[in-house]
């Protein structure tokens, strides 16, 4: 609506004043508003808002408590009426139900919407801008319910709600250009009465309406002469959390079909989830104890199936959890398994393999450390051993079962971490009822020792660790701070002296102190701090790699079956404590062949393309691999698949000697270049070829490549034929390779034809082109060629890289 340029102020900011124009049916209207700012580098940033203009400074909402309602029945209204700033206010509403119907204008061949009001009232809203009533009317149609009020300056805002109105035996006067399906409310409970309005666009015609989700429920045929057509259904538990409601008619070979999904939440499936550890601070090393409980909607308990882990607070630091709870998981909208489709389009498709039985659940713990080796060790371990067993994950109960009161109970041994530890439990009952809950406890200490270090270190260098203590008590601590080193040399710092270093904390404070060390073997080091004060102890041991001062160097090697030895070079001045040998065999392409020729040669075939992807493969696999490595089938049938092959493409020729797909449609060069280049391989494997036939071909391709007309890539494929049968002509082709338009596909296919007829130079000059063109990902490490798409028939990306490697 407007577009200008400003500048901001000198605070970087720009007062606008927009012009909003009013709506005239008293109607919101939205507004975005975008804008872009440049600085003096010339970068820009962009932003944009939604601002909502309102009619007025008083508006209104009206909403019905349904769709469709019976004629003579009233149609219950509730209004809310509030101002700007989204307080209710009270106000006088005005209140119309309208009759909606088209009428057909014979003189400018449409229908016309008309609108007659049949009831008006006057209702008074409460000081929270609340109210209801109700309308009513005595003959169907479709209606609006429109309510109107007025703020202090006489301006009008208008809200409208649609709602059908049905009796039987009346003609509304509706068309409809399409199939519609239509609900009377947004959800149902069991026990209630669904109401369906069904849109005919070809009225008089039945309509077929089923019940349909998880299987076929029900099925009826509608019958009427009107374009709106009514059908009602008792809703019942097992419908939940959704079915759908179809309908579909068939009239003057059209086939009309549409649905609606009839959303019917759960009652009671809510499942309250506790877990309770038992206290709320662990030491490192100690056995924690987990409460769960699970309780139904109403309170009491349950027995039930829980998954339970417990993992460290600090990976959701990294990445939140964003699994969907549970109880949406199950009660997710479900999708559709039936289909309505027609005679007039329908297709078989094979049916899958029934599903096995489901294992058996699991009652253990799927994984945890072992509790009974780690509580042995732990008792006879000094109080000081230093912490060094980190996990992320220490606990994953994928089935725990709760009592008849919903309680179980379990027990973990936590590691090392200081750490805030989140248990999370997902639980379900034998009736689909479900829940989660979650509980958190720490492992901690009074007087926590730390350890800043780099990620490694390269031999000879020479660097300052640091050893920090920290005092989670509210009085101050002292004592002594040491380390010990493994692997490193000692330069100088107070806690690496015998007796430590002279230690005082403040109460909530911590304290640094600094070792310099340097590296001077490769291999792992290990760095050990340990805090010892009156109020508490702790100590801490990390690993510290140290690499070689070099770079690292990666071979690999080729080896076959008739060759398996590889060599591999070490350079002299490699450390051998480096050193690393990573065994990766892969086998080569042609190990997938001969499994795969089975199923290409027994695949009912059809087209021409088909019948010559059937042998040709085969033939090529035989001459690769030998007959031994083909399967026994392919091996002893090959020469009658061959024959069979051969024979059907003769059939499949046209009069003009080209092919297509099929016997009786008309050549193209794609598939004629396809045959020929199929046909000449074929006979130089042995086959039989019938010279007749490949003659007639490669008449039909020199007649039709030259003709400007066709797709550069079905005439670079029919030069290359051509070029391989030695029936070329150089003139045609060099012309043809002199085309700046060509792409990846054409020009790796003129490049062979070039290389075939002799002309070398040109061949490679091809070449440049196409390698010119080649498009590199993964630093390089991975090659392929763009090829624009323009068709179904045009030689898509892949097609044009296989054929740029050949």
């Amino acid at each position: 609506m407007i577009q200008e340029e400003t500048r901001l102020n000198a605070g970087g900011d720009l007062d606008l004043t927009l012009p909003l124009a009013r709506d005239p049916d008293g109607q919101p209207v939205s507004y975005r508003i975008e804008a872009t700012v440049e600085d003096e580098s010339r970068r820009t940033v962009s932003a944009q808002t939604q601002v909502i203009a309102f009619p007025a400074s008083l508006n209104v909402e009206a909403s019905t408590d349904g769709y469709v309602y019976d004629a003579g029945k009233p149609i219950r209204v509730s209004l809310d009426t509030r101002d700007l700033k989204d307080v209710g206010r009270a106000a006088p509403v005005t209140l119309d139900l309208i009759r909606q119907s088209y009428d057909y204008d014979r003189k400018k061949k449409i229908w016309v919407l008309s609108e007659t009001r049949l009831a008006r009232s006057q209702v008074q809203t409460n000081a929270a801008g609340a109210a209801s009533t109700t309308l009513s009317t005595p003959r169907g149609g479709g209606y609006l319910v429109r309510a109107t009020v007025k703020d202090a300056r006489g301006r009008t805002s208008t809200f409208e709600n649609f709602v059908w109105v049905l009796k039987p035996g009346e003609d509304y006067g509706w068309n409809y250009r399409d199939l519609t399906v239509q609900l009377d409310r947004k959800s149902y409970a069991p026990g209630d009465t669904a109401t369906v309005l069904v849109g005919n666009p070809r009225p008089g015609a039945p309509v077929l309406v089923t019940l349909e989700g998880d299987r076929l429920r029900s099925s009826t045929v509608l019958r009427g002469a009107g374009a709106v057509l009514t059908y009602r259904f008792p809703v019942t538990a097992d419908m939940a959390p959704n079915i759908y409601v179809a309908a579909a008619t068939l009239s003057d070979g059209q086939f009309y079909s549409n649905d609606a999904r009839v959303k019917v939440p759960r009652v009671g499936a809510a499942l309250t989830v506790k877990v309770t550890p038992e206290k709320a601070r662990y030491g490192p090393g100690d056995t924690g104890k987990f409460s769960v409980d699970v309780q139904t909607a109403d309170g009491q308990g349950v027995a039930g199936e829980v998954a339970l882990g417990v993992v460290d607070g600090a990976i959701y630091l990294v990445q939140r959890d964003n699994s969907t709870p549970i109880a949406q998981v199950f009660d997710a909208p479900r999708s559709n398994a039936v289909g309505t489709n027609s005679s007039l389009n329908f297709y078989f498709s094979q049916v899958g393999t029934v599903a096995s039985a489901p294992r058996q659940m699991e009652t253990t713990p799927a994984f945890a450390q072992d509790k009974q080796s780690r509580a042995a060790d732990a008792a006879s371990a000094d109080p000081l051993t230093p912490r060094q067993e980190f996990k992320d994950t220490i606990l994953w109960v994928p089935n725990l079962l709760t009592d008849a009161q919903g309680h179980a109970e379990v027990t973990v041994k936590f590691p090392d971490n200081l750490t805030t530890w989140v248990t999370t439990a997902r639980a379900q009952t034998k009736t689909p009822r479900f829940g989660q809950g979650a509980a958190t406890t720490m492992t901690t200490r009074d007087v926590i020792a730390r350890l800043s270090l780099p990620t490694f270190l390269v031999r000879g260098d020479t660097v300052t660790l640091s050893g920090i203590v920290n005092n989670t008590l509210n009085t101050a601590v002292t004592g002594t701070a040491s380390a010990v080193l493994s692997g490193l040399t000692p330069l100088g710092g107070a806690a690496l002296k015998p007796g430590g270093a002279p230690l005082r904390v403040a109460a909530n404070g911590r304290v640094r102190t600094d070792m310099q060390v340097r590296a001077g073997n490769v291999g792992t080091a290990d760095v050990t701090f340990t805090a010892r004060t009156a109020s508490g102890n702790d100590a801490l041991k990390l690993p510290l790699p140290v690499k070689a001062r070099g770079y690292e160097v990666t071979q690999t090697a080729v080896g076959s079956a008739s060759s398996p030895s590889v060599k591999l070079n070490i350079p002299r001045d490699a450390n051998l404590k480096t050193l690393d040998l990573s065994l990766s065999l892969t086998p080569s392409l042609l190990s997938a062949v001969s499994p795969a020729l089975e199923y290409l040669v027994g695949y009912p075939y059809g087209c021409t393309e088909q019948t010559m992807s059937r042998f040709l493969p085969a033939l090529l696999a035989e001459e690769t691999l030998g007959r031994a490595a083909l399967p026994q089938s392919v091996s002893q049938n090959l020469p009658d698949i061959v024959s069979a092959g051969l024979a059907r493409l003769e059939v499949f020729q046209h009069e003009d000697g080209g092919w297509n797909f099929w016997q009786y449609d008309d050549s193209t060069l794609e598939m004629s270049a396809y045959v020929v280049e199929g046909l000449l391989r074929a006979k130089h494997l042995g086959a039989k070829v019938d010279n007749d036939m490949l003659y007639s071909g490669l008449q039909y391709l020199a007649k039709n490549v030259p003709n400007p007309k066709r797709r550069q890539a079905e005439r670079a494929s029919a030069y290359r034929a051509l070029a391989d049968a030695g029936k070329v002509d150089k003139a045609q082709l060099a012309a043809f390779a002199r085309r700046k338009d060509l792409e990846p596909y054409a020009l790796a296919q003129i490049a062979l034809a070039l290389n075939k007829t002799g002309q070398t130079q040109a061949a490679r000059d091809v070449l440049d082109r196409l390698k010119a063109g080649r498009i590199g990902t993964n630093e390089g490490a991975l090659l392929h060629w763009e090829t624009p798409k323009r068709g179904a028939a045009t030689p898509g990306t892949t097609t044009g890289t296989t054929t740029a490697f050949r």
